[in-house]
């Protein structure tokens, strides 16, 4: 078991701060997309958690929580919330194969009836096998070539797709 420190109640400053060191993190993962989601349907609550590692590195694995039965006693729990880019974000190295483990079971927990973890194509790691896996797929367009490049990317099909569309 890795030495780790979980907060149950992330601040805003935590998160943000988090997310902003990281290599790995999307606008699904902020604090702000989280806000707007509970914001936008109260039947989320806000419920990341906060990891602070023996050697520093702290992690952030953004959650969103709905009641279930028993007049709302369980809770469920999602990364992230539609089924967008989710899971770990750390502010810095990888984590190892322990600490993930570790994360991943501190959230089975009395009162907790589902976790769904939607993956990061930008930081793959392996979760426990105590845990559900199903395969998923993305799309990714890095934007930082700018839209001429990807343009002359297109086939001949999109190309005539785009257009008519416009």
């Amino acid at each position: 078991m890795s030495k780790m420190n979980i907060i149950e109640n992330v601040t805003k400053e935590f998160w943000d701060d988090v997310i902003a060191k990281s290599d790995h993190a999307t606008f699904f993962h902020t604090y702000t997309w989280a806000k707007i989601i509970s914001d936008t349907f109260p039947e989320y609550s806000i419920s990341t958690k906060g990891f602070f590692l023996e050697d520093g590195t702290r992690v952030v694995l953004p959650l969103l929580s709905t009641k279930m039965g028993a007049k709302g006693l369980f809770r469920s729990y999602q990364s992230m919330v539609p089924g967008v880019y989710g899971g770990i974000v750390t502010n810095g190295r990888e984590l190892n194969d322990g600490e993930i483990y570790d994360i991943f079971e501190s959230l089975k927990k009395i009162g907790t009836t589902n976790v769904f973890i939607f993956g990061n194509p930008f930081y793959k790691y392996e979760v426990p096998n105590s845990y559900e896996k199903k395969a998923m797929f993305t799309h990714v367009i890095d934007l930082r070539k700018g839209f001429d490049e990807i343009w002359r990317g297109y086939s001949k099909g999109n190309k005539s797709s785009t257009k008519k569309a416009q």
